[in-house]
């Protein structure tokens, strides 16, 4: 063979491995695309899944005519004697509860009893169903939106501690 043949054939053989690479790194691209779609639509957020939850299981308690948390903190005798918590009914009110000034307020809370030293589920708890069941599948969910289940106080969670909670909201 002459050398412009070796040249025609090893330019062949080098195009075919770069155009198998283009392809195979494009498939990856896509699988790539497709998980992370996966991954979000299947994510847990506030508005799709958790907002629901409070609707039907705390606004009777913490809806638009409850006190903000601040206020609720000044007088909680006087409001829980009116069956009354601090306002959840949004998103910015509920977040402070779970990664803001009072983290883990929402999740001593709602806790089922399996993170407690005494095993006594939280005050919450059993508005969040009317059966074990129901309950606990709704509590999945909270957690699930949460992302780090701790009973721990806000001044008790660590920075990587706080990282891991989620609380996306859409």
């Amino acid at each position: 063979m002459n050398g412009k043949k070796i040249s025609v054939i090893i330019f062949a053989f080098v195009l075919v491995l770069v155009l198998g690479a283009c392809n195979q790194t494009g498939e990856e691209t896509e699988g790539t695309e497709e998980t992370e779609e996966t991954e979000e639509s299947s994510q847990v957020t506030y508005e799709s899944h958790v907002e629901g939850i409070i609707e039907q299981s705390c606004i009777s308690c913490h809806g638009g005519d409850s006190p903000s948390l601040m206020e609720f903190k000044e007088d909680p005798d006087t409001y829980i004697a009116q069956s009354q918590g601090p306002r959840l009914d949004n998103y910015e009110d509920l977040v402070v509860l779970v990664n803001g000034d009072d983290a883990g307020a929402l999740m001593r809370r709602l806790d089922d009893g399996s993170n407690t030293e005494d095993g006594e589920p939280g005050n919450m708890y059993v508005n969040l169903g009317s059966t074990e069941e129901e309950r606990q599948e709704e509590l999945a969910i909270i957690k699930e939106w949460v992302g780090s289940w701790s009973l721990k106080r806000s001044d008790e969670l660590t920075e990587e501690e706080r990282a891991e909670i989620t609380a996306v909201r859409e």
